[in-house]
């Protein structure tokens, strides 16, 4: 699933470069048409593909085979620890603006938390207890 892969990465460095917009935008079209009728567009992921490959290939002839070999798998798992760190990341920023702390349990292991006692972090603590009492 490069598609999704793709769409995943590009569309984070999209909010950030323009010029990953628009590959952005064809890896979306491509992962749509895989979930809707099971095709991707091949031009799309081909190119992705061979590009990826030929990379590697610069490095390793083993790593460029392996990659040719199991390309799904790699992209899955790539996918899923993408999600992983998302959620880790989100469940971290929540607690960080509710709680003050990465971890609710423990100060230590956060280095954000001497930046909790600025005022703007109050007001986002404030808006969200409103939005979300206990």
């Amino acid at each position: 699933m490069l598609c999704l892969l793709s769409f995943l990465v590009f569309g984070f460095l999209g909010i950030f470069f323009s010029s990953y917009r628009e590959l952005a935008r064809k890896s979306l079209d491509c992962f749509t048409q895989r979930v809707k009728t099971g095709e991707c567009d091949a031009d799309f992921e081909t190119r992705l593909k061979s590009t990826i490959i030929g990379k590697a290939m610069d490095k390793d002839r083993r790593l460029a085979a392996f990659l040719n070999s199991y390309m799904d798998y790699v992209t899955w798992s790539l996918v899923a620890v993408f999600l992983v760190a998302g959620l880790f990341a989100a469940v971290s920023v929540y607690n960080f603006l509710v709680h003050g702390s990465c971890s609710p349990a423990s100060d230590a292991g956060c280095a954000l938390s001497k930046a909790s006692d600025t005022w703007v972090l109050d007001e986002i603590r404030e808006s969200i207890r409103f939005w979300m009492p206990e």
